[in-house]
């Protein structure tokens, strides 16, 4: 009787050691996402996502949203965040200011990492950048890729806040909808955005020349384990090539769906050049 019972106590230890062991040994990753997107869409469109990422790998991964991307920058700078989904500008300071270093990077739909920002209007009258004169024009938030390449595209046209009105919006939703109501006779909008809305009409009147694509970056201070576990999982997802695949992320953002590949060697040789044409304009 008394051995039966110390049996049973010494397996019962080695259960609770065991519970211990494996809740104390499961990971914990949080990742985000810039925000070009109102917050409600970005949890719609990257919930799946985070649902893919906890059925193949063995890590708890959560999103969490910030209100811009100051905030964002500095979470994934002090390790808040494991990973963050950036454009080349909020890459390349998190590069330079924490080592931050890009993990994987999203392809669009020819299979290339980069993308372009475009002009749209729904006025019929309005056919080129000119018949804008005198017209409201919706630019994305300051210090971004959308803001900056918008304004540049137009100045190059001899457009500017001399003979346009500026009006900013805080997602890229706000100005896509705000051109289909003909409160805004323009605006300036990812390409990626402008192919979601495809059966509406938009008249392009000037697309940009490509940029560095979108990648996840990684905090200095998450382990190998964790980046490993991240890139492997979504380096097996060939959506371009594989029907199963497209079926896996076809809810997911336009940015994300078609697949990744790692960076290029140079990506932050290239991001770099991209930074400094950006600093120029902006200052």
């Amino acid at each position: 009787m008394i051995k039966r019972l110390i049996i049973n106590l010494v397996f019962l230890a080695f259960l609770t050691n065991l519970f211990i062991s494996n809740a104390y040994s499961e990971e914990k990753a949080y990742i985000s996402v810039v925000p070009f997107h109102a917050p409600e869409k970005i949890w719609h469109l990257y919930s799946h996502f985070i649902d893919y990422l906890n059925k193949n790998t063995d890590i708890k991964w959560e999103l969490k949203i910030y209100p811009n991307h100051d905030a964002i920058k500095e979470a994934l700078c002090s390790n808040e965040i494991s990973i963050a989904l950036f454009g080349p500008i909020l890459a390349y300071k998190t590069y330079q200011e924490c080592s931050a270093s890009p993990l994987i990077a999203a392809l669009n739909e020819n299979g290339r990492i980069n993308f372009k920002i475009a002009i749209v209007s729904v006025d019929p009258k309005i056919k080129s950048l000119k018949d804008l004169k005198g017209h409201k024009v919706g630019l994305f938030k300051p210090k971004t890729v959308a803001n900056w390449v918008t304004r540049k595209m137009l100045d190059d046209e001899g457009l500017n806040e001399g003979n346009l009105e500026f009006v900013i919006f805080q997602n890229l939703e706000r100005i896509s909808n705000e051109i289909l109501t003909g409160s805004i006779k323009a605006g300036g909008i990812r390409e990626t955005t402008l192919k979601t809305l495809k059966n509406l009409n938009l008249n392009t009147l000037k697309v940009s020349d490509s940029m560095p694509g979108f990648v996840f970056m990684a905090s200095p201070k998450i382990s190998d384990d964790i980046r490993k576990k991240f890139t492997n999982a979504l380096l097996k997802l060939k959506p371009l090539k594989n029907k199963k695949d497209m079926s896996t992320t076809q809810e997911w953002d336009e940015v994300i769906k078609y697949g990744f590949s790692l960076p290029p060697k140079d990506y932050m040789q290239e991001v770099e050049k991209f930074y400094i044409l950006y600093n120029k304009y902006t200052q």
